[in-house]
């Protein structure tokens, strides 16, 4: 939304799940994004599911069509960390 609409292969992907929004609401969200910040503790292997097999719910638009696991071939990627996901937004 920060160019007033939604991308388009999100468009696509999510359709009629998305948000409506006016024309006066999609101008005042427009451009109006000054600053991200994003904190990740810790580290994942991530597999696309939109292009593969994956198990059940991982291939689901809300969880982004992907499967994550912190284990390849029963050798963890290291020291195992709950995540945890901040994101900042200014307006």
């Amino acid at each position: 939304m920060v160019f007033g609409e939604y991308p388009a292969e999100m468009r696509s992907i999510l359709g009629s799940q998305l948000p409506k929004f006016s024309p006066e609401e999609k101008n005042l969200i427009k451009g109006s994004l000054d600053f991200i910040g994003i904190n990740n503790y810790g580290t994942l292997y991530a597999k696309d599911c939109s292009l593969s097999a994956c198990p059940l719910g991982a291939d689901r638009p809300i969880r982004g069509f992907v499967e994550t696991t912190g284990i390849r071939d029963g050798i963890p990627i290291g020291d195992q960390v709950p995540l945890c996901y901040t994101v900042y937004l200014n307006v």
